[in-house]
C-alpha cells in the first residue's frame, strides 16, 4: 500500500482554526500548566502574531487532514549572542498519526527556515515529563543546552520570606549561644535564683528576660514561617541589650 504523503506549508490567517483545534488537542495531551490560555483568547492572539510576523506556524496535513503543527520564532540563541537561532516553541502531532514521519516533515520545514535566516542553531523547548519527545529530539542530534525551572510567584515569595526569617533567627540564636559562653567564662558568682530576685540595673537585662527571649527564639527557630518583622526587631533589640550587658560584666570583672 503506498504511503500517504505529508504536506507541510506555512500557516496563514485562513489556517488559524485548524491550528486552534490541534492546539486544543495538544493542551489536553501534554499541557500541565496551571492556567492555560483559553481557546477564545488564542484565536485573536495567534492571528495577530501571524499578521505581525512574530512567529511562524507550519501546519502538516496527512491525506488532507490537519495532523500536526510547529511554532517557531527567530531570535538570538542567548541575550548576549549575535547570531540568530530558530526556536521551536511547540511541536505537536495528533496521537493517532504519530510514527508516520509527520514530525520529521515539520522539522524539515524548520531547517529550511533556519537556512533562509542563516541561523546556525535550532533550539527546541521540550517539557521535562515528555520522555518520548526527548528521545525523539535526541535521536535527531539535539543536546541539552539549559535547564529552565519554574515556580509559582506566591510560592517563591513564601520561600524567600522563610529563608530570610531563618537567617535572622539563626543570627539571633548565635548571639544567644555566644552569651552563654561568655557567662561560663565569667564564672558568675550569683546563682540563677538569686539573680531573679535582684532588680535589673540600668543597661542590663534580667535573667527572666533572657529566658523569655531564649524561649521565643527557640520557638521561632522551629517555625520560621511564623516570624514577622516586629518579632525579629524586638528579638534583635533584646539580644543587643544582652550583648551590652555581657560586655559591661567583662569590663567590671577586669577592673
Amino acid at each position: 500500500m503506498p504511503r500517504v504523503p505529508v504536506e507541510v506549508r506555512r500557516c496563514t490567517v485562513d489556517d488559524v482554526e485548524a491550528v486552534v483545534e490541534l492546539w486544543r488537542e495538544a493542551r489536553a495531551d501534554t499541557d500541565r500548566s496551571s492556567r492555560p490560555i483559553p481557546v477564545e483568547q488564542l484565536r485573536p492572539r495567534l492571528t495577530a502574531a501571524l499578521e505581525r510576523g512574530e512567529v511562524e506556524v507550519l501546519l502538516a496535513r496527512w491525506d488532507g487532514r490537519p495532523a500536526g503543527f510547529v511554532i517557531v520564532r527567530i531570535a538570538p540563541l542567548t541575550l548576549l549572542s549575535e547570531t540568530p537561532a530558530v526556536h521551536v516553541e511547540q511541536l505537536f502531532v495528533t496521537p493517532d498519526l504519530r510514527r508516520h514521519g509527520i514530525a520529521r516533515a515539520l522539522l524539515s520545514g524548520v531547517v529550511a527556515r533556519a537556512e533562509r535566516e542563516c541561523a546556525d542553531q535550532v533550539v527546541a523547548g521540550v517539557p521535562p515529563w515528555a520522555r518520548d519527545t526527548h528521545r525523539f529530539f535526541a535521536r535527531l542530534g539535539f543536546t541539552p543546552l539549559v535547564v529552565r525551572r519554574t515556580v509559582a510567584t506566591g510560592l517563591l515569595r513564601r520561600r524567600l520570606a522563610g529563608e530570610s526569617a531563618r537567617g535572622a533567627v539563626d543570627d539571633l540564636l548565635s548571639r544567644r549561644r555566644s552569651l552563654r559562653a561568655r557567662a561560663r567564662l565569667l564564672h558568675r558568682r550569683d546563682s540563677a535564683a538569686a539573680s531573679r530576685t535582684e532588680p535589673a540595673t540600668p543597661g542590663t537585662v534580667s535573667a527572666d528576660q533572657a529566658e523569655v527571649l531564649e524561649e521565643v527564639l527557640e520557638e521561632v527557630a522551629m517555625n520560621p514561617g511564623a516570624v514577622d518583622t516586629a518579632t525579629i526587631d524586638a528579638a534583635a533589640i533584646a539580644a543587643a541589650a544582652l550583648d551590652a550587658a555581657a560586655l559591661d560584666e567583662v569590663a567590671l570583672d577586669h577592673r
